[in-house]
Order: C-alpha cells, then structure tokens, then sequence
C-alpha cells in the first residue's frame, strides 16, 4: 500500500452520471428537445432525474412513456440514434463535476490508486465529458454502457475494468448512487459506496451498500473501514 493511500484498494471504479458529474441538465435538455420534436410534452428535471442510471435507450424509453403511449423496441433504436448526435453535440454546456469529486480524484491518482469509469451512458459521449470536465487524465480505463457484453447491474462491465486495470477483484471497490451500480458491484464481487446526492429512484440507504456518503472530502477515510 502507499504511504499516502488511506485505504487499501488499489483500484477504484466509479460511474458517471450523478456519482462524479452532475449531468441531469444536459441530458434533461437534451431528452426535452427529443420529445418535443416527436410531438411530446417536455418533461421536469425531477421527472428525468428519476429516468437516469440505465443507459440511453432506457432514459427514452422512460420518457416517452411518461409523456404519452409507450414505444417499442424498434422505434426506441430509431429514437436512440436521433437523440446521440444532438446530446453528443451539447453534453458539456451545464455538465460539472460534483463537489469534490475531482479533488478526491486527483488525490487518490496521486496516491498511486487506480481509477476507471464504468457507466452505462455510451463511450463517445462518456470520453467527450470526462475530458472537458478534467477527469480523462486521471483515469486508467472508460468502460461505456456500449462497451462491455452487458450493462451494470451486470457485472460484464465491472470484470471488464478491472481487465483493463490488471487489477484483482480483492483489490477494488465501486463508487455510484445507484441500484444499479450497487448491483453490478455485488455481482462482480467487489465492495460498493453510494453518493448520497446522486440519480437514483430508490432512496439511496435502501440500496444496500457498504456505505453511503454524503461529500467526497470524507470519502477517504470512510474507505478505510471497508
């Protein structure tokens, strides 16, 4: 362990929207402006905060059945490739990260940890905002929801990770705000945190984490009783 690691993962794996970065606003804007394209009502940032976490064609899915009759499978892969290019176009207008996660970030790098991502929202637009938000430098790995054979809460994604890293599942946790996150975590085997403050349709103390954290400053020492 370094001297300077207050904990003794080697690796840490954390997912993106609501965890690091505070996303909802683009996406929001993004989902809206494809909804209102397709003769729908726009929908409340409360309303979308609720649809994150499971990837694009499920935040459109959830959407477009919130704002009328349901689509199918086949019209959600037309709405998907609709939607990419305009929210590829416009994901770092409002993006940020979240406070103090690039701080805990960078700490952690220094201290010679391991980071990846592992999201559900596609590579392409996952490496356009880590970039422009600070983040890309710091990580060893991006595991997009189009990457991997499966998305959290599947496991493929977590095992792919930590593939990349060289990096056993002994050594590693998670870090999102989601059940999913905390699934994908249980079924790779690895421990799990959760963001208090982050996306997430069920409260996040009924997730079943190992933790749940309110502000990353606080994050490392909390890692250490893992």
């Amino acid at each position: 362990m370094s001297d300077q690691r207050r904990h003794r993962f080697a690796a840490i794996l954390l997912d993106l929207d609501g965890t690091i970065l505070e996303t909802l606003p683009d996406l929001a804007a993004a989902l809206n402006r494809l909804l209102v394209s397709q003769g729908r009502r726009d929908c409340s940032t409360a309303e979308i905060r609720a649809m994150i976490g499971d990837g694009v064609p499920k935040l459109i899915e959830r959407g477009f059945a919130a704002t009328g009759e349901g689509v199918d499978t086949e019209e959600i892969s037309r709405l998907v490739g609709l939607f990419l290019p305009d929210y590829n176009a416009n994901a770092t207008v409002e993006t940020h990260p979240n406070p103090g996660a690039l701080e805990f970030c960078r700490a952690e790098q220094a201290a010679g940890v391991k980071l990846a991502v592992v999201t559900n929202k596609p590579q392409a637009p996952s490496e356009i905002i880590l970039a422009a938000t600070g983040f890309a430098d710091l990580l060893s790995a991006t595991v997009g929801g189009d990457r991997a054979s499966a998305k959290k809460p599947d496991a493929a994604p977590v095992t792919l990770a930590l593939e990349l890293l060289g990096v056993a599942p002994g050594d590693a946790m998670m870090i999102g705000d989601s059940k999913a996150d905390v699934g994908a975590a249980r079924a790779a085997g690895i421990p799990v945190a959760a963001y208090r403050h982050g996306y997430t349709s069920v409260p996040v103390d009924d997730l079943g984490a190992d933790l749940v954290f309110d502000d990353f400053a606080d994050l490392p020492e909390a890692l250490a009783g893992l």
